[in-house]
């Protein structure tokens, strides 16, 4: 089980996994270098969508029980922009069940 952490700052957004950094995984599908947003449908949300799910199910876009982003606009568009927020991995698992059913 995995808790993911949105820290606001000074003019910057930080995304923590388990207290450490979330991997952007820029590599796999490069939405947004400049790095991690929510609370709208954009490119920051896409990656920290595509981020969470290769997270929690692997780098397999394929093996990903729905798309990230579907995920995008049903969980983390969702989220209140420029607000901290906090995820565990139940919060996902519950969020890919709704997309799938």
């Amino acid at each position: 089980m995995h808790l993911y952490q949105g820290v606001v700052g000074k003019g910057e957004t930080q995304v923590m996994c388990d207290d450490k950094p979330l991997e952007s995984h820029c590599d796999i599908v490069n939405h947004s270098p400049s790095g991690f947003a929510w609370g709208y449908q954009g490119s920051g949300p896409a990656q920290l969508a595509l981020a969470i799910m290769c997270t929690e199910y692997g780098e397999d876009l394929s093996a990903h029980p729905c798309h990230y982003q579907d995920l995008k606009r049903h969980l983390i568009a969702e989220l209140e922009a420029d607000k901290p927020f906090h995820l565990s991995s139940a919060d996902i698992y519950t969020a890919v069940q709704l997309i799938n059913r």
